[in-house]
């Protein structure tokens, strides 16, 4: 029987947006699970999901898949997109799986990469860093970093009136509404104008997720995304010891960078993005 699992208290330390929870269970043991995020509000990402490996082809995934879709088709949604990782065996499965419930490849190659930030490894990273770009990360001046925090009323509205105009929407540290603790936000800025910003999740207890540094064309050249990331590095707690973040595959500027952190990068993978209109 399809059942829904209040896991919420357990995962409301990475989200407090709207999730959507289904879970399987057989005597009361629970079997699978499927987790949905909503994303620009008519728009949801399929987060986690797994069956224990004693139950799988049994149709179990098939019956959360089902049971989320048609809860979401009653709630106006538009379409559901899911990543998966395509280097590890059970691709080829997952993909025929995804498939056959009328998902489609979208063509987009994510390369997830691990970086080792661990007090040692932090300030090696961060002697790195400097003896490369000693201009970006240390002759820029700290106080032109505001905290998403401290901002006041007008410089929120800067942010709002430059949004569709300087920066897409989608790249609006005022719209990350999926980040619990935004104390992980910070702007630099360029005679009061919000020129590049860099937004952090925390997962868990000893990880960071790098969702994403802007830096507006018109200051592509001043290297805030150095700076931005010292910045960001150097405040990370102690007990911070795993960078993540994805740098998709056309990206060819930006792998050519990280080219020369390889000596700090733990794990690299790929993986890929499907989306189903509903």
């Amino acid at each position: 029987m399809i059942v829904k699992i209040d896991i919420k208290k357990i995962i409301n330390s990475l989200y407090e947006d709207k999730i959507l929870v289904y879970g399987f269970e057989i005597n009361n043991y629970p079997i699978g699970i499927i987790i949905l995020q909503q994303d620009y509000k008519i728009n949801w990402n399929i987060i986690y999901y797994f069956v224990h490996r004693d139950y799988r082809r049994k149709g179990i995934m098939t019956n959360l898949f089902n049971e989320s879709i048609s809860y979401l088709k009653k709630n106006n949604t538009k379409k559901i997109f899911l990543d998966f990782y395509n280097s590890r065996n059970f691709s080829y499965e997952i993909e025929r799986f995804l498939i056959s419930k009328g998902f489609f490849n979208i063509k987009s190659i994510k390369n997830i990469f691990i970086v080792d930030v661990s007090k040692n490894n932090k300030e090696k990273f961060l002697k790195m860093m400097t003896d490369k770009y000693i201009k970006y990360t240390k002759n820029f001046d700290s106080k032109n970093i505001k905290n998403i925090l401290e901002l006041n009323d007008q410089e929120k509205e800067i942010f709002t009136n430059q949004r569709g105009k300087e920066f897409n929407l989608n790249f609006c540290p005022l719209e990350i509404y999926s980040i619990k603790n935004k104390t992980y936000i910070n702007i630099i800025y360029e005679k009061n104008d919000p020129a590049a910003w860099i937004i952090n999740e925390k997962y868990g207890i000893n990880s960071i997720y790098l969702n994403r540094i802007y830096v507006k064309r018109k200051y592509i050249m001043k290297g805030y995304f150095i700076s931005l990331l010292y910045y960001a590095i150097k405040n990370y707690s102690e007990n911070t010891t795993k960078l993540f973040f994805y740098v998709n595959n056309d990206n060819y500027k930006m792998l050519k960078i990280l080219k020369k952190f390889d000596d700090y990068i733990i794990s690299k993978e790929q993986c890929v993005k499907y989306f189903k209109n509903i």
